[in-house]
């Protein structure tokens, strides 16, 4: 805490990590310590798709290139990340960010896309709750996917 004690909030850092023989953005991520968890990727330590592309770099005497793309603040973080990610998949980026993480990210993202359209629509509007706003946004979604 500060001298009138508030609560102070260290920024949160949404970085991307890209191949440096293609600058392809390979992952995205979030940290309150940059360099610290750019040193912790570098390791290759755990038996993810994003460690065998570490091991790879290290192997031809390469490291991921860091990239800052936004500085927040804590309670925005995940937020951020998630739109980043989703940003960064729409265009066809081949992350090796979890896989599921990612279908929830954009999940996520599509059913907020077809929520805000549907309360967009004045006579979608009349006579109708929360909940149906929400059925009719997942059928859109489902729909869309194919799965309906």
């Amino acid at each position: 805490m500060d001298k009138q004690g508030l609560i102070k909030r260290s920024p949160k850092f949404i970085y991307s990590l890209s191949d440096p023989i293609t600058n392809e953005i390979r992952y995205i991520g979030m940290t309150g310590d940059l360099m610290l968890r750019y040193a912790q990727h570098c390791l290759c330590e755990d038996r993810t798709d994003k460690s065998e592309w570490d091991k790879y770099l290290k192997s031809i005497d390469q490291k991921p290139v860091l990239n800052t793309l936004q500085v927040c603040q804590s309670h925005e973080a995940k937020w951020a990340e998630a739109l980043h990610i989703c940003n960064h998949l729409k265009k066809g980026a081949n992350l090796l960010n979890k896989t599921s993480r990612n279908e929830r990210v954009l999940f996520t993202m599509d059913i907020k896309l077809y929520i805000r359209s549907l309360i967009s629509n004045q006579s979608f509007l009349e006579n109708v709750t929360e909940i149906d706003i929400i059925d009719e946004a997942l059928e859109m979604y489902f729909k869309s996917k194919g799965k309906l």
